[in-house]
């Protein structure tokens, strides 16, 4: 799941009540930061980018 990346940035307890939100609402991760505000879209994208994600090596 993609909060473990994001849990870093915002912190443990933004993404527990992140997550819960999500779940509760049926929306996505990104769906619910960008309606609280916690992160701007482009901090986002940066943090969530799946090539970046998923490459090889190391960071």
């Amino acid at each position: 799941m993609t909060v473990t990346t994001l849990t870093p940035k915002i912190g443990y307890d933004n993404a527990a009540k992140i997550t819960k939100k999500a779940i509760a609402e049926n929306k996505s991760l990104r769906q619910v930061l960008l309606e609280e505000g916690i992160l701007p879209k482009d901090k986002l994208d940066e943090i969530l980018d799946l090539k970046k994600l998923t490459k090889g090596g190391r960071a």
